[in-house]
């Protein structure tokens, strides 16, 4: 049976067992995120070459001057759940921090690359944001 440290903290008390758990948690959860932030990223300027392109080489008319809309939403969309992202990335690192310190573990993942990933949903969100005006001025100068 494993040694078992209690910890008080607030109102709970933390077991090594149950930090473990809580600590797997977290870096899944990490490592989710990271990956659908990459993925939605992928995925969002495909959608929005592909859509880009083929308005540019259409003649405007027609229901084509709403072509960009989809991906004039999607970038705001990605936009603002980016900074929403970025500002939750904080209480994360300090729960995985303070688990790993009563494991006596190095954090992984580590305080740097919580801080880039941070900075990624940042960029990702001035990006998306910035993408999404240009479209739509190219919409209504076209």
């Amino acid at each position: 049976m494993p040694e078992s440290h209690v910890e008080e903290t607030g109102k709970t008390t933390l077991s090594d067992d149950n930090c473990m758990k809580q600590y797997q948690m977290m870096v899944d959860i990490y490592k989710f995120h990271f990956e659908i932030v990459l993925k939605f990223i992928i995925f969002y300027y495909a959608i929005t070459g592909a859509i880009l392109s083929y308005y540019l080489s259409k003649e405007n008319t027609g229901f084509m001057r709403f072509a960009l809309v989809l991906p004039i939403f999607m970038g705001l969309a990605l936009g603002v759940f980016a900074f929403f992202g970025a500002k939750e990335v904080n209480p994360l690192k300090k729960d995985i921090i303070r688990v790993t310190k009563h494991l006596h573990l190095e954090p992984f993942p580590s305080k740097n690359i919580m801080e880039r990933l941070r900075c990624m949903l940042i960029v990702t969100g001035v990006l998306s944001v910035l993408t999404a005006v240009c479209l739509s001025i190219v919409s209504i100068w076209r």
